[in-house]
C-alpha cells in the first residue's frame, strides 16, 4: 500500500515522454533515464538487458523491472544485487520471483519494509515476518492478524518503543504482567507505555537502563528512600527523579554532599541558585564549566573555582573575563590566561603588562594594537634583558632563524640581525613594522634573496633593495613589486645583470 502510493507519486510526477527511446544509443538512455525515467519500456530489448542501464532505470523508477527481459532473471547474483538499489522492485519482479522464499529472504535482509512488496499470502510466513520484524520492530503492524497473536513475533516487536507498535499490540498481551515483565527487561523504553506498581520491576530496569527511569509513576521518581538506593549505585539517575524532588534544597543538598551528581540533573529552581552551587564547588571545583552562565558569572563562585583550580579561569562568565581586579589576580599566578580575558583587556597596556612579567610567552595573547607599538614593546623587552642576551647566544650557536624565539623577542632589532643573518625567510616571523625595517630586510635579502617574499610593499618597491635580492636570488625578481616589474627598462637592466631572472619573467609573460 505504502510502496505503491510512492509508486503512483512518482509516475504521476514523471515528464512526459519527449524522445523516442527506440533511436538512442546506451549513453543517451543512460542521460535521458535520469529525467524520464518511462522511457525504459521503450528502449532496445538489447539495452533492455544491460546490467548497468537496469540498474540505473530500477534506481530512478522501481517499476521499471517488469520491462527487463525474464530469461535476464536467471543471473540470481545480479537480481539480488539490484535489491541494494531499490528494494521496491520486488513489487514488480515475474510472479515466480515473487513467490520465491530466497529472494524474498534477500529483500527483507536489505530493507524489512519489503514485507509491504510481497504477495499477501506471504505476510503469514512465520520465518519470513519473524526475520522481518527482528529487523525492524514496526513491519509488526503489517504481518498477518495471526500473527500478532504469536508472543515470539509480539516479543520482537516490543523491541521497538515507538508508540505505533504498543499500539498495534492486543490489549491480551499488554495487560498480561508476567507477559509484560520478561519483555519489559528486554526493552526497559517500555516503561513509558507499560505503567506498572512492580517496584522489583522498576528496580531492575533502572540498573539496566537508567534513562528508563524517567518513565515510572511520579510516586516512584518522588520516593528519596528509593532514590537513594538507586542513585547510590548509579548518580545518572538522579536527572530523571520528580521535578518536585530536584527543586527541593531539603532533598538536592543532602544527595550533592553525598552523591555525584551532576549539577545538570537539577531542577529550573536550583539551576541558578548559588548556595546550591557552592556546595558543588566544595565538593568538585572541576564541576564549575557545568555550572549555569549567571553562576559562572557570579564573582564569588568564580574566586572559589579559580581559587582551588586556575584552569577554571578559561570557564567563568564573560564579564568576570572583563573585570579588572579579577583578571589582575589570575594573571599573576599564571599569566597565560591572558588567552581567556576580554579583548579590552587584551589591549590594556596595565593588565598586560602583569601578564608579561609574569611570563614572557602570554605575549602571543597581545592585542595586535600593543603588538604595533614598538615604545611600549621596547618596555617589555626590557623587562627580560638576560633573556634577550641568553636568546642571541643560542642564535650564534645553532644558526637558527627567528622562527626559532618567542614572539615577544622577535620585535628586538638585536635579536633579528642575528637571526635574519642565519636564516633570511624567517623574515616571514618578523613584526609587520619590522619588515619595513631597511637594515634588518637588507640582512633577511642578503641571506636569502627570496626572503624579499615577505619584505612590506615598500620595500618591494624600492629597487635598491630588490636588486639587493636579485644578487643573492635571480628568481626573487618574483616578488617585486608590479611597479618595477612593468618598468621595461629595470626588466631589462636585472636580466642582463642576472641570468635567472630573465627566465623568471618570462615565466611570468614579461618580455625583456
Amino acid at each position: 500500500m505504502l510502496w505503491n502510493l510512492l509508486l503512483m507519486v512518482q509516475l504521476s510526477t514523471a515528464k512526459p515522454v519527449t524522445v523516442d527511446a527506440s533511436m538512442l544509443t546506451k549513453p543517451e538512455l543512460i542521460t535521458a533515464l535520469e529525467t524520464e525515467p518511462s522511457i525504459f519500456v521503450d528502449a532496445p530489448e538489447m539495452l533492455r538487458r544491460d546490467h548497468e542501464v537496469i540498474e540505473i532505470a530500477v534506481r530512478v523508477f522501481p517499476a521499471n523491472v517488469a520491462y527487463v527481459p525474464e530469461d535476464v532473471w536467471t543471473d540470481q547474483q545480479f537480481l539480488m544485487s539490484l535489491f541494494e538499489i531499490n528494494v521496491a522492485i520486488l513489487r514488480d519482479l515475474p510472479v515466480e520471483l515473487q513467490h520465491d522464499k530466497a529472494i524474498l529472504r534477500r529483500a527483507i535482509q536489505k530493507d524489512s519494509l519489503a514485507v509491504l512488496m510481497m504477495p499477501p499470502q506471504y505476510k503469514d510466513d512465520e520465518v519470513l515476518m519473524k526475520l522481518a520484524v527482528r529487523s525492524n520492530p514496526l513491519v509488526y503492524k503489517f504481518v498477518s492478524p495471526r500473527l500478532k497473536e504469536n508472543e515470539y513475533i509480539i516479543g520482537l516487536a516490543l523491541m521497538g518503543d515507538t508508540v505505533e507498535i504498543w499500539n498495534s499490540i492486543p490489549s491480551r498481551f499488554r495487560e498480561n504482567t508476567t507477559f509484560m515483565a520478561a519483555r519489559v527487561l528486554s526493552n526497559c523504553r517500555l516503561l513509558q507505555f507499560y505503567q506498572t506498581a512492580d517496584d522489583k520491576l522498576i528496580r531492575q530496569c533502572a540498573s539496566i537502563d537508567p534513562m528508563s527511569f524517567q518513565f515510572v509513576g511520579e510516586s516512584f521518581r518522588s520516593d528519596t528512600y528509593l532514590l537513594r538506593e538507586l542513585v547510590a549505585d548509579n548518580p545518572r539517575i538522579f536527572q530523571y527523579a520528580s521535578e518536585t524532588v530536584r527543586n527541593d534544597p531539603s532533598v538536592v543538598h543532602p544527595f550533592i554532599r553525598e552523591f555525584k551528581i551532576d549539577p545538570d540533573a537539577l531542577g529550573p529552581r536550583l539551576i541558578n541558585d548559588p548556595d546550591t552551587a557552592m556546595l558543588f564547588l566544595d565538593k568538585d571545583p572541576l564541576l564549575f564549566p557545568k555550572l549555569s552562565e549567571p553562576l559562572r558569572s557570579d564573582l564569588l563562585l568564580a574566586q572559589k573555582a579559580v581559587g582551588d583550580n586556575l584552569f577554571m579561569f578559561e570557564h567563568v562568565g564573560d564579564n568576570l573575563k572583563a573585570n579588572e581586579d579579577f583578571v589582575d589576580s589570575v594573571l599573576r599566578v599564571n599569566g597565560m590566561y591572558l588567552r581567556y580575558v576580554a579583548p579590552e583587556l587584551q589591549n590594556d597596556p596595565d593588565i598586560v603588562d602583569t601578564a608579561i612579567r609574569q611570563t614572557y610567552k602570554s605575549f602571543v595573547y597581545v592585542s595586535e594594537a600593543l603588538k604595533g607599538d614598538p615604545a611600549w614593546v621596547a618596555e617589555q623587552l626590557n623587562t627580560y634583558r638576560m633573556e634577550v642576551d641568553n636568546y642571541e647566544d643560542r642564535l650564534n650557536e645553532e644558526g637558527w632563524g627567528i622562527q626559532k624565539i618567542p614572539e615577544l623577542f622577535r620585535h628586538s632589532k638585536r635579536l633579528c640581525r642575528v637571526g635574519l643573518a642565519n636564516r633570511g625567510q624567517s623574515l616571514e616571523f618578523a613584526p609587520s613594522y619590522l619588515k619595513d625595517d631597511d637594515e634588518l630586510v637588507g640582512i633577511a635579502v642578503r641571506q636569502n634573496g627570496l626572503a624579499l617574499e615577505f619584505a612590506s610593499p615598500r620595500l618591494k618597491q624600492d629597487p635598491q633593495m630588490v636588486e639587493t635580492a636579485l644578487r643573492q636570488n635571480g628568481r626573487a625578481i618574483q616578488f617585486a613589486d608590479t611597479t618595477l616589474l612593468q618598468d621595461a627598462k629595470f626588466r631589462k637592466k636585472m636580466s642582463k645583470k642576472y641570468d635567472s631572472t630573465g627566465s623568471v619573467l618570462r615565466e611570468m609573460g614579461y618580455s625583456n
